[in-house]
């Protein structure tokens, strides 16, 4: 019993100081200090920290703190997103998308829109709208295209309200209703 609470508070003690390092981080990187920040975020990356692989493959991708390497942007934000971190499953998705830092393949963006926009990442959600409407690494479905331009206009994002406005235009009636079903059924199912 003294041993199991012994190692709970070792534990709570590591992940205070993990906390404590990446606020240390932000600190630095808020300031402009790129190079601090990027240092505190390396050695907790480097320890498995989810959140902090996700904002080292933003420092490189941008340039802050290291010369921009977007290969090495893909290798941070595929650690973090492989962990379930949804930013990160988005900005990969980016990267992917766009052949930053990797080859282009739409399909493997798509798939991590998918787990980003399940994680109600509302920027994929709007982005599974275009890759749908697109037919980029999906087949091309109106229906689904205006599901996920549903679900990301209730989030807030006035492109993807348009967007949905626009491709409701563009519906059959019957496409229309099958659509707002399938996103009402999302959402039933997200929300629990």
């Amino acid at each position: 019993m003294k041993r199991a609470f012994l190692v709970a508070i070792i534990f709570l003690a590591g992940v205070s100081a993990v906390q404590a390092d990446f606020k240390d981080g932000v600190a630095a990187y808020k300031k402009g200090d790129f190079e601090a920040a990027f240092s505190e975020f390396m050695v907790l990356a480097e320890g498995g920290s989810a959140r902090a692989q996700h904002t080292l493959g933003y420092m490189y991708e941008q340039g802050k703190g290291v010369e921009q390497d977007l290969v090495s942007a893909v290798t941070w934000y595929r650690k973090a997103a492989e962990q379930g971190d949804p930013t990160a499953q988005f900005n990969l998705a980016i990267m992917y998308y766009n052949g930053s830092g990797v080859l282009r393949n739409y399909t493997e963006a798509a798939e991590l829109f998918r787990k980003a926009a399940e994680q109600g990442n509302a920027r994929a959600l709007y982005n599974l709208g275009e890759v749908c409407r697109q037919g980029h690494g999906v087949l091309r479905d109106l229906s689904q295209a205006y599901m996920w331009y549903a679900l990301a206009a209730i989030s807030g994002d006035t492109l993807a309200a348009k967007a949905r406005d626009k491709m409701a235009k563009q519906m059959r009636p019957g496409q229309l209703e099958r659509a707002e079903a399938m996103a009402d059924k999302w959402l039933q199912e997200h929300r629990q």
